[in-house]
């Protein structure tokens, strides 16, 4: 019987034995199967992320493959561009010389006036005349060239102002002395009106048109005319004749005032 007993008893222990062996053999099967999962799950991310980098890598060198080819072509663009621009200058430079043209001429007229308004100006010390800074000289009267516009009343009102009244034409030399002086796209107001009496024409001085040295007129052809509109007073015109327009209209005006005795 204590025979039996010890048996069971010995029994009981390995079978606890065995429990507790196949109890640890599943937990290490458990914890390896766990680290398996984890280690392919590692794997799994790694992988992914290396396939990322290959693609972005492919994508950086196919976009810098076309960066270069457009960088090229951009390259070839310009170089084509420049060389039209070139040549577009080349046939160019000839016009715009030519276009060139009347800025010299214009530049020439206006040193040529600055020389004979000096002459003019050396020639009036020497008959001991002078004029105000600005206007020109012709004995025995100085003249001053406006290049703002106003109309024919306003014109004399500044005239007067300057203690001078618009400009009085008496004779060939004065005509061509004003038409020397003034610019030749521009009109300007002179001093001669029939405001008073229709087809009457006088000067500001109170004298008739027609009371020159040599008698001479230079109305343009079929001047003065009146027409179309009630044309009372007289400019000067682009070739330096004399035309008849309302008075109201806008131009630039020239003075004249007597040259005064030098002080030395």
């Amino acid at each position: 019987m204590e025979n039996n007993l010890y048996e069971n008893t010995y029994c009981g222990t390995e079978l606890k034995q065995a429990k507790k062996l196949q109890a640890e053999i599943l937990q290490t099967n458990e914890k390896v199967t766990t680290e398996s999962n984890n280690t392919s799950n590692t794997s799994k991310v790694k992988l992914i992320a290396l396939m990322c980098i290959i693609t972005l890598l492919g994508i950086s060198i196919v976009m810098t493959i076309l960066y270069l080819q457009k960088s090229k072509q951009l390259e070839q663009a310009n170089l084509l561009q420049n060389s039209s621009i070139g040549f577009e200058k080349e046939l160019i430079q000839p016009e715009v010389k030519a276009a060139n043209l009347p800025r010299d001429q214009i530049s020439l007229q206006m040193q040529l006036k600055q020389a004979q308004w000096e002459i003019e100006q050396f020639n009036s010390r020497l008959q001991g005349k002078c004029c105000p800074p600005g206007w020109d000289f012709l004995s025995p009267s100085c003249y001053y060239f406006t290049t703002s516009s106003e109309n024919w009343f306003n014109a004399q009102t500044h005239c007067a102002s300057l203690s001078s009244d618009l400009v009085v034409i008496k004779g060939a030399e004065e005509q061509e002395f004003i038409n020397k002086r003034k610019i030749h796209d521009q009109l300007y107001w002179i001093g001669l009106t029939d405001n008073e009496v229709e087809s009457t024409w006088k000067w500001v001085d109170g004298s008739l048109c027609s009371s020159s040295s040599d008698g001479t007129v230079y109305w343009y052809k079929s001047q003065p005319n009146g027409q179309p509109l009630d044309e009372d007073c007289a400019v000067i015109y682009l070739d330096g004749s004399w035309h008849d327009f309302p008075c109201d209209s806008k131009f630039a005006w020239i003075c004249e005032r007597p040259a005064y005795t030098c002080f030395s």
